[in-house]
Protein backbone atom coordinates (compact mmCIF):
# COMPACT_ATOMS: atom_id res chain seq x y z
CA UNK A 1 0.00 0.00 0.00
CA UNK A 2 1.00 3.46 -1.14
CA UNK A 3 -0.19 6.72 0.21
CA UNK A 4 0.48 9.86 -1.42
CA UNK A 5 -0.52 13.34 -1.56
CA UNK A 6 -1.19 16.16 -3.68
CA UNK A 7 -3.10 19.79 -3.98
CA UNK A 8 -6.56 19.67 -6.13
CA UNK A 9 -7.56 22.94 -7.72
CA UNK A 10 -8.88 24.28 -4.82
CA UNK A 11 -5.56 24.55 -3.03
CA UNK A 12 -6.11 21.51 -0.36
CA UNK A 13 -4.29 18.25 -0.21
CA UNK A 14 -5.57 15.01 -1.83
CA UNK A 15 -5.29 11.68 0.13
CA UNK A 16 -4.61 9.01 -1.92
CA UNK A 17 -4.36 5.11 -0.99
CA UNK A 18 -3.37 2.52 -3.38
CA UNK A 19 -4.67 -0.83 -2.29
CA UNK A 20 -2.54 -3.83 -4.36
CA UNK A 21 -4.23 -6.41 -2.37
CA UNK A 22 -6.50 -7.93 0.32
CA UNK A 23 -3.48 -7.36 3.22
CA UNK A 24 -3.39 -3.97 1.76
CA UNK A 25 -6.91 -3.23 1.94
CA UNK A 26 -7.19 -4.56 5.67
CA UNK A 27 -4.08 -1.93 6.18
CA UNK A 28 -5.99 0.33 4.77
CA UNK A 29 -8.96 0.19 7.16
CA UNK A 30 -6.67 -0.27 9.96
CA UNK A 31 -4.97 3.32 8.94
CA UNK A 32 -8.23 5.07 8.15
CA UNK A 33 -10.28 4.06 11.88
CA UNK A 34 -11.39 1.30 13.79
CA UNK A 35 -13.02 -2.05 13.00
CA UNK A 36 -16.16 -3.26 15.18
CA UNK A 37 -16.59 -3.88 18.51
CA UNK A 38 -15.72 -6.98 20.88
CA UNK A 39 -17.80 -10.07 22.10
CA UNK A 40 -21.56 -8.67 21.94
CA UNK A 41 -21.94 -10.40 18.56
CA UNK A 42 -21.37 -14.22 18.93
CA UNK A 43 -20.26 -16.25 16.46
CA UNK A 44 -19.29 -14.07 13.52
CA UNK A 45 -15.14 -14.26 13.85
CA UNK A 46 -12.59 -12.11 14.57
CA UNK A 47 -13.75 -8.73 15.94
CA UNK A 48 -10.81 -5.90 16.74
CA UNK A 49 -11.33 -2.07 17.57
CA UNK A 50 -7.70 -0.37 16.17
CA UNK A 51 -7.30 3.08 16.68
CA UNK A 52 -4.30 4.23 13.80
CA UNK A 53 -2.91 7.73 13.97
CA UNK A 54 -0.85 8.86 10.61
CA UNK A 55 -0.38 12.78 10.20
CA UNK A 56 -0.80 12.23 6.58
CA UNK A 57 -4.78 11.78 6.55
CA UNK A 58 -6.38 15.39 6.29
CA UNK A 59 -8.05 16.28 9.76
CA UNK A 60 -12.27 16.05 8.89
CA UNK A 61 -11.15 11.92 8.63
CA UNK A 62 -10.08 11.87 12.02
CA UNK A 63 -12.06 9.76 14.00
CA UNK A 64 -13.44 7.37 10.83
CA UNK A 65 -14.41 3.95 11.52
CA UNK A 66 -14.35 1.31 9.26
CA UNK A 67 -15.57 -1.59 9.79
CA UNK A 68 -13.69 -4.71 7.19
CA UNK A 69 -15.18 -7.89 5.93
CA UNK A 70 -13.74 -10.34 4.07
CA UNK A 71 -13.62 -14.36 3.15
CA UNK A 72 -17.30 -15.37 3.80
CA UNK A 73 -17.38 -18.20 1.60
CA UNK A 74 -20.91 -17.82 2.64
CA UNK A 75 -23.24 -20.23 3.68
CA UNK A 76 -20.07 -23.07 3.98
CA UNK A 77 -17.64 -20.68 5.88
CA UNK A 78 -20.24 -18.35 6.94
CA UNK A 79 -23.70 -19.43 7.87
CA UNK A 80 -26.87 -17.76 7.80
CA UNK A 81 -26.90 -17.31 11.65
CA UNK A 82 -23.20 -15.56 11.24
CA UNK A 83 -24.61 -13.00 8.72
CA UNK A 84 -27.26 -12.29 10.86
CA UNK A 85 -25.26 -11.34 13.18
CA UNK A 86 -23.19 -9.42 10.95
CA UNK A 87 -25.87 -7.22 9.93
CA UNK A 88 -27.01 -6.49 13.12
CA UNK A 89 -23.45 -5.80 14.48
CA UNK A 90 -23.03 -3.21 11.14
CA UNK A 91 -26.03 -1.61 12.53
CA UNK A 92 -25.05 -0.98 16.16
CA UNK A 93 -21.88 -0.29 14.98
CA UNK A 94 -22.48 2.55 12.30
CA UNK A 95 -19.46 2.12 10.68
CA UNK A 96 -18.34 5.52 8.41
CA UNK A 97 -17.27 3.09 5.62
CA UNK A 98 -17.92 -0.37 4.80
CA UNK A 99 -15.14 -2.65 2.91
CA UNK A 100 -15.81 -5.95 1.52
CA UNK A 101 -12.34 -7.96 0.92
CA UNK A 102 -13.14 -10.61 -1.38
CA UNK A 103 -14.23 -14.68 -1.24
CA UNK A 104 -17.64 -13.98 -0.78
CA UNK A 105 -19.88 -17.05 -1.68
CA UNK A 106 -19.51 -20.73 -2.83
CA UNK A 107 -22.06 -20.77 -5.43
CA UNK A 108 -23.32 -17.61 -7.57
CA UNK A 109 -27.13 -18.59 -6.07
CA UNK A 110 -26.37 -16.97 -2.71
CA UNK A 111 -24.57 -13.82 -3.87
CA UNK A 112 -28.07 -11.96 -3.55
CA UNK A 113 -28.47 -12.77 -0.01
CA UNK A 114 -25.05 -11.89 1.02
CA UNK A 115 -25.06 -8.58 -0.53
CA UNK A 116 -28.80 -7.69 0.14
CA UNK A 117 -27.88 -8.31 3.97
CA UNK A 118 -23.93 -6.63 3.74
CA UNK A 119 -26.35 -3.86 1.49
CA UNK A 120 -28.43 -2.77 3.99
CA UNK A 121 -25.78 -1.49 6.34
CA UNK A 122 -25.72 2.63 6.54
CA UNK A 123 -22.48 3.91 5.93
CA UNK A 124 -21.42 7.88 5.58
CA UNK A 125 -18.74 7.15 2.61
CA UNK A 126 -20.18 3.93 1.16
CA UNK A 127 -19.74 0.35 0.92
CA UNK A 128 -17.14 -1.24 -1.40
CA UNK A 129 -15.52 -4.18 -2.60
CA UNK A 130 -13.06 -5.69 -3.95
CA UNK A 131 -12.55 -9.09 -5.91
CA UNK A 132 -10.62 -12.10 -4.21
CA UNK A 133 -9.28 -15.21 -6.23
CA UNK A 134 -12.68 -17.12 -5.91
CA UNK A 135 -14.38 -14.77 -7.26
CA UNK A 136 -12.86 -13.28 -10.52
CA UNK A 137 -14.48 -16.16 -12.77
CA UNK A 138 -17.86 -14.38 -11.46
CA UNK A 139 -16.46 -10.69 -11.77
CA UNK A 140 -19.63 -9.25 -14.18
CA UNK A 141 -22.58 -10.99 -12.19
CA UNK A 142 -21.15 -10.05 -8.79
CA UNK A 143 -20.70 -6.69 -9.84
CA UNK A 144 -24.51 -6.82 -10.82
CA UNK A 145 -25.68 -7.86 -7.68
CA UNK A 146 -23.21 -5.47 -5.85
CA UNK A 147 -24.66 -2.75 -7.92
CA UNK A 148 -28.13 -3.35 -7.10
CA UNK A 149 -27.45 -3.31 -3.11
CA UNK A 150 -25.75 -0.26 -2.99
CA UNK A 151 -22.38 -1.69 -2.87
CA UNK A 152 -19.36 -0.65 -5.28
CA UNK A 153 -17.04 -2.77 -7.02
CA UNK A 154 -13.58 -0.95 -7.20
CA UNK A 155 -11.86 -2.58 -9.75
CA UNK A 156 -8.35 -1.12 -10.83
CA UNK A 157 -10.35 2.71 -10.43
CA UNK A 158 -10.61 4.86 -7.54
CA UNK A 159 -13.81 6.52 -5.98
CA UNK A 160 -13.83 9.98 -3.75
CA UNK A 161 -14.45 10.09 -0.48
CA UNK A 162 -15.51 13.56 0.63
CA UNK A 163 -15.77 15.52 3.83
CA UNK A 164 -16.53 18.94 3.84
CA UNK A 165 -13.29 20.30 1.44
CA UNK A 166 -11.21 17.79 2.70
CA UNK A 167 -10.99 14.31 0.26
CA UNK A 168 -9.68 11.08 0.35
CA UNK A 169 -9.31 8.68 -2.77
CA UNK A 170 -10.32 4.68 -2.40
CA UNK A 171 -7.97 2.30 -4.74
CA UNK A 172 -8.09 -0.76 -5.90
CA UNK A 173 -5.51 -2.20 -8.15
CA UNK A 174 -4.89 -5.37 -9.89
CA UNK A 175 -1.33 -4.84 -11.22
CA UNK A 176 1.21 -6.90 -9.86
CA UNK A 177 3.71 -4.12 -10.17
CA UNK A 178 3.74 -2.41 -7.02
CA UNK A 179 5.82 0.45 -7.68
CA UNK A 180 3.15 2.12 -10.20
CA UNK A 181 1.57 5.31 -8.74
CA UNK A 182 -2.15 5.42 -9.21
CA UNK A 183 -3.69 6.67 -12.41
CA UNK A 184 -6.23 9.99 -12.40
Amino acid sequence: MRLYSSKNNNGNNNFFIRVNNMFTLLLFALLLGSCASLARYPGIGRIRRYTISDARLPQKFDGTTIAFITDTHYPSKYTRKRLSNTTHALKNLKPDLLLLGGDYVTSLAYADELFAALGSSTTKYGKYAVLGNHDKRNADTLRTIMQRNGIRLLADNRDTLRNDNEEIYCVEERSTTPRQRPRG
